[in-house]
C-alpha cells in the first residue's frame, strides 16, 4: 500500500494553512486541469452528441481542486495527536475499492480520490492506489467516510457502478493512536466504518443496501 503522510504524527506544531491557489499548483493539480483546457477547445469544434459527452466529463476532471488539504490542528497546539488512514481492496486493472474520510467536523480534506487520479492522471488503467493519512486532535470528532469502487479513468466510472455508501460517525480519538477506515463495496451491500491498528472498531457501520 502507497500510503500519503500529510504531516507526521509524534508531537506536533502546525505550519500556517496555506492557501487554496498554492495547495492546487503544491499537489499538481495544474496538470491534471491541461485535459479540461482540451476539452473546453474541443467543445468549440465539435457536434452536439459530443458536447454533451464532454460536458459530463469536464467536471469530473476539475472538481478535486475545492477540496485541497485543510489542516484542522490549531497553530498553538503543541501534544500529540492520532492519526486516520485510508484504505483500499480488491485492486484490479483500473478499479479498487476505497474506504475514506473525506470531512473532518464538516469541513473538507484532502481525498485518496483526488491524490490517485492527480499521480496517475493520463495513464490510462493502470494505477497504484494512494492512500492519505491525517492528523486527528484527541476528544470526540464527527467524520463522513466513504466506501466506493474507485475507477482510473473517467470513461469506466460512466458505465460501471461505483456502489457508495456514505456518513457521519462519531469518534473519541485518543492520542497517538492510529485508526483506519475500513469497509466492503459490492452491488448489493456496501458498508464504511473506522477501526483501531488493533481491528477494534470504533464507530458505528454505516450501510447501504440489505
Amino acid at each position: 500500500m502507497v500510503l500519503a503522510r500529510l504531516t507526521s504524527m509524534q508531537t506536533y506544531r502546525n505550519p500556517a494553512a496555506p492557501s487554496v491557489g498554492r495547495c492546487c499548483l503544491a499537489l499538481g493539480v495544474s496538470k491534471v486541469l491541461d485535459g479540461p483546457k482540451r476539452l473546453l477547445n474541443a467543445l468549440l469544434t465539435t457536434g452536439e452528441s459530443m458536447k454533451k459527452l464532454l460536458m459530463f466529463i469536464l467536471p469530473l476532471l476539475i472538481m478535486g481542486c475545492a477540496t485541497a488539504p485543510v489542516s484542522l490542528v490549531p497553530e498553538d497546539y503543541s501534544g500529540d495527536v492520532a492519526i486516520i488512514s485510508d484504505t483500499y481492496s480488491n485492486k484490479e486493472t483500473g478499479s479498487a475499492h476505497y474506504y475514506s474520510v473525506h470531512k473532518i467536523n464538516g469541513v473538507n480534506v484532502h481525498s485518496s480520490w483526488l491524490q490517485t487520479r492527480e499521480r496517475y492522471y493520463g495513464q490510462g488503467r493502470h494505477f497504484t492506489p494512494q492512500m492519505v493519512m491525517r492528523n486527528l486532535m484527541p476528544g470526540e470528532q464527527t467524520l463522513t467516510i466513504k466506501a466506493y469502487r474507485f475507477f482510473s479513468t473517467d470513461g469506466e466510472g460512466m458505465f460501471r457502478g461505483s456502489w457508495p455508501v456514505e456518513g457521519d460517525v462519531k469518534v473519541n480519538v485518543l492520542p497517538g493512536e492510529e485508526y483506519f477506515v475500513k469497509g466492503i463495496v459490492s452491488k448489493d451491500v456496501s458498508e464504511v466504518w473506522i477501526e483501531t491498528k488493533d481491528g477494534i472498531k470504533v464507530t458505528e457501520v454505516v450501510r447501504r443496501g440489505s
